[in-house]
């Protein structure tokens, strides 16, 4: 037997997911969402939420499924021809929130200023499209992704931070340059266009500059809180003996066994 949701239950289940999404609670969210969605599975912020669950699962074909799947939700339409989800919709049933903040490639969210409505909706949702497929290595989807993100009003920094990272140690550096370039023309203090220009730098053996970009990113709010453990503020090592180092591994299992034999050397210094 499938459960109603009359429309305040539903708000109430929608928001409840986005808290266990911000706590990272994915399969708990997904539990509630599944729920709803078995109820109208055509509700198009349920769909993007669930989708969301899964691309923080590192489930990205899922979740670009569900983020598509969204998007064809606004197409659909009453018998008076109008959109069912028009903007009025969106007005009356979305508060904002995590449902539709935009995310990053480094599975943070930005908020996103502004009224939710369809244009913002399908922005977001393009965005997380296109972080799927850099994901999952389909470079020409998601290039189309991001344009599609832009081109329905998605923040140019944010998106083309994310786009950049397509580049990103596929020796294509030159155009990750371009375009952390252009979203730090329009957002100088993006973290995440630091990083990624910072790491194209590297890859061009432009060690000075490229590591200012990518200490910039590690040192970010969300860096540290989610990875690093530690306020931000702690100063990187310059060599000094006398000083305590903390070592940590950075993203994957190769880097925790390469950083194991880092104490050894450090012990001898």
């Amino acid at each position: 037997m499938r459960r109603e949701y009359a429309t305040g239950a539903r708000d109430s289940v929608c928001n409840s997911a986005g808290n266990l999404i911000l706590s990272r609670q994915y399969k708990e969210a997904a539990n509630l969402l599944n729920a709803l969605l078995n109820t109208n599975p055509q509700d198009p912020i349920a769909l993007y939420m669930l989708g969301l669950t899964y691309l923080h699962s590192d489930k990205d074909g899922l979740a670009s499924i569900l983020f598509n799947a969204g998007i064809d939700c606004l197409d659909l339409k009453n018998e008076k021809g109008e959109f069912v989800y028009s903007d009025d919709w969106f007005a009356k049933n979305v508060e904002g929130g995590p449902a539709i903040d935009i995310q990053t490639t480094t599975k943070a969210a930005m908020p996103y200023k502004g009224p939710v409505n369809r244009a913002r909706f399908l922005s977001t949702a393009w965005n997380n499209i296109g972080i799927a497929c850099k994901n999952m290595h389909f470079i020409e989807q998601a290039e189309a992704s991001f344009r599609a993100a832009i081109d329905t009003g998605a923040p140019p920094a944010e998106v083309l931070a994310n786009w950049s990272g397509c580049y990103v140690n596929e020796g294509r550096p030159d155009q990750a340059i371009a375009l952390t370039d252009a979203a730090l023309k329009a957002d100088p203090f993006n973290d995440l266009a630091h990083w990624h220009r910072g790491l194209a730098l590297l890859e061009k053996e432009k060690w000075e500059e490229g590591w200012v970009g990518y200490d910039k990113h590690l040192r970010s709010k969300g860096q540290i809180g989610r990875n690093y453990w530690f306020d931000g503020q702690t100063p990187g090592w310059m060599g000094d003996p006398d000083q305590t180092v903390v070592v940590h591994g950075e993203q994957g299992l190769g880097d925790e066994i390469m950083f194991q034999g880092q104490p050894y050397t450090l012990h001898g210094m």
